[in-house]
């Protein structure tokens, strides 16, 4: 037997369910490999929505790395191509991973330079900032939507804090704004 960690006998006990009904280890390599990637993809909007998704998918995309392992070695599916699928896979996800983190920490750090811009009276960063808003909507709106379809109440307050960040970013561009932005000191 190879590998006692929790880990592997967790994967093991998942796994065993799945012998002979035509699901193989390669079937288990991609669905890590689209979890993997979605994980990443959360990761990469740099958003403390993002990154707790983000965890979640990636403990699910981890649980699937040592399943189709177990799934191979106890169902004797064992191949070299699978073996090689499984390692690219792994080197494809894991390196994603840390990019995805580093556009993640950018795009936070974008943001508070922008909001210290603001603060600061910058009208070009209210500006940017505008156009990451619009930029963004498309995908947070269908995100929305989905998040709406699976729980109303997770969905809820995520409409609540669209709607939010669409009224705060509309109240830097009142005439009142444009005066504060004028009359720097």
């Amino acid at each position: 037997m190879i590998g006692g960690s929790w880990t592997h006998l967790l994967a093991r006990e998942l796994v065993r369910p799945l012998l002979g009904t035509g699901v193989t280890p390669n079937h288990l390599t991609t669905l890590r490999l689209l979890s993997g990637l979605a994980a990443c993809g959360c990761f990469a909007l740099g958003s403390s929505a993002g990154m707790v998704w983000g965890g979640v998918i990636w403990l699910v995309s981890a649980l699937l790395d040592r399943a189709d392992g177990e799934l191979a070695r106890i169902g004797n599916m064992m191949s070299e191509a699978g073996h090689r699928y499984d390692y690219y896979t792994d080197i494809l996800v894991n390196t994603a991973f840390f990019v995805a983190i580093g556009v993640g920490v950018v795009f936070f750090g974008l943001y508070l330079l922008l909001v210290r811009k603001i603060s600061e009276r910058r009208n070009w960063a209210r500006i940017v900032y505008l156009v990451l808003v619009l930029i963004g909507l498309p995908f947070v709106i269908l995100s929305d939507i989905a998040e709406l379809k699976g729980s109303l109440l997770s969905g809820s307050v995520n409409v609540i804090l669209l709607i939010l960040q669409l009224a705060g970013t509309a109240l830097l561009f009142t005439s009142s704004s444009n005066r504060w932005f004028r009359s720097r000191s």
